[in-house]
Parts: structure tokens; C-alpha cells; sequence
């Protein structure tokens, strides 16, 4: 299972809208613990929703992935992927960096999915409308 792989063509694919390659990263029932809550996402299509409202509200700038560690136990993958994000909303740009922890299991025909995220936001990151269910940079 290349579950590094599966990391880096997600975040190569939400920000050009490939929702194709964006779903196929997700398992149909991924469960996401939302940043600064207790709340919880769940299910690949409320993933997809959530990146579309980002880009209903947000012009994104710059995406860059730090890096990315794979902490490989078999059967499920645990990455840490380290990011910077350059946003814009209602003209006003913002920077925020952070955390997000995958983890992954493979699927029927041996394919990395995430099945497990959550984002840990570093310092005074600013948060976006508690409307967008994922993407709270």
C-alpha cells in the first residue's frame, strides 16, 4: 500500500478541483475530527462538500507540503504531513500552517484510502467559518 503516494495526490488534487482523484483517496465511510472541536465529519461525500465550500468562499494561493513522515504498522498506515497554506477571503490573505494525520488502510484491491483526520493548527493560524466542515486553516 503507498500510502505517501496516496497523501501527495490528494494534496495535488484538491487545489485544481480534481474530485475524481480527491474521493478515490478517501474510503466511503473516513471519519474526520475537525480542528479546535469535538465535532466529527464522516463519509467521503462530506469530504468532497467540505473542499467545494472552500473554494466557494476562498481563492487559495499557495499550498506547500513541508513534508511528509509514514509511520507503517501493516495493515494501517499513520502519516504525518506537515503544510503551509496562503489563502485569500473576502480580500483578506492569510497564512496558516499546521499538522493533518492520515491514517490508511488499504482497500479491496490494495489501494491506500484515508479512513482517519484530523489538522492541528500551529500558533495564532486563523480558523475559516465553522460552515466549511473541513478545511479550518
Amino acid at each position: 500500500m503507498d500510502a505517501e503516494g496516496c497523501i501527495r495526490r490528494l494534496n495535488e488534487a484538491w487545489p485544481r478541483g480534481d474530485w475524481d482523484v480527491v474521493g478515490g483517496c478517501f474510503h466511503p465511510d473516513v471519519v474526520m475530527l475537525l480542528p479546535d472541536s469535538d465535532d466529527v465529519m464522516q463519509g467521503r461525500d462530506a469530504m468532497l462538500d467540505s473542499y467545494r465550500e472552500f473554494f466557494d468562499i476562498a481563492t487559495l494561493n499557495a499550498l506547500t507540503i513541508e513534508e511528509i513522515i509514514v509511520y507503517d504498522y501493516g495493515a494501517t498506515v499513520v502519516c504525518h504531513m506537515r503544510f503551509t497554506i496562503d489563502y485569500t477571503i473576502d480580500d483578506e490573505r492569510e497564512d496558516a500552517s499546521g499538522i493533518e494525520v492520515y491514517t490508511l488502510a488499504a482497500d479491496d484491491d490494495g489501494q491506500a484510502q484515508v479512513v482517519w483526520r484530523t489538522q492541528l493548527l500551529f500558533g495564532d493560524s486563523p480558523v475559516v467559518p465553522v460552515e466549511l466542515s473541513l478545511i479550518h486553516i
